[in-house]
């Protein structure tokens, strides 16, 4: 699991899974784009709302770029 939430150390019994990982989301397009673009981003998972979109928009500019929305997570760990 990828959340905020999982800073809970129940999150793992709460969602059923054997891990969780704690990455905030609290950023809009823009802020995330110039994020990348400031820390020379090469990898970036997109894990909430329009993940599959973001990340082929990504990979478009040349990042390596995964979905890792719903069972997707799991591609985390491949």
């Amino acid at each position: 699991m990828i959340s905020r939430w999982a800073i809970d150390r129940s999150a793992i019994y709460r969602n059923r899974c054997d891990a969780a990982f704690p990455l905030s989301d609290p950023a809009d397009h823009g802020e995330l784009i110039e994020h990348m673009n400031e820390t020379r981003a090469k990898r970036v998972f997109t894990v909430h709302s329009f993940t599959e979109e973001f990340a082929c928009e990504l990979k478009a500019q040349g990042l390596d770029a995964l979905a890792l929305g719903g069972r997707k997570q799991l591609e985390l760990f491949r």
